[in-house]
């Protein structure tokens, strides 16, 4: 997930400016998804393998 909506034309309903990315967090969880998960599909994926291909 983009930390910016930079060339996005129709914005996420809910989430239509950066101070609403919280709710997609409570929203992940709401509907189930753990806690690992959600930090997962919020960026720890991402970190990790850019410490792997960056070393």
């Amino acid at each position: 997930v983009g930390a910016d909506w930079d060339g996005v034309e129709i914005m996420p309903k809910g989430i239509e400016t950066m101070d609403k990315l919280p709710k997609l967090t409570e929203r992940l969880l709401v509907r189930g998804f753990s806690e690992r998960d959600v930090k997962k599909i919020l960026g720890n994926n991402f970190k990790r393998v850019f410490r792997e291909v960056t070393g």
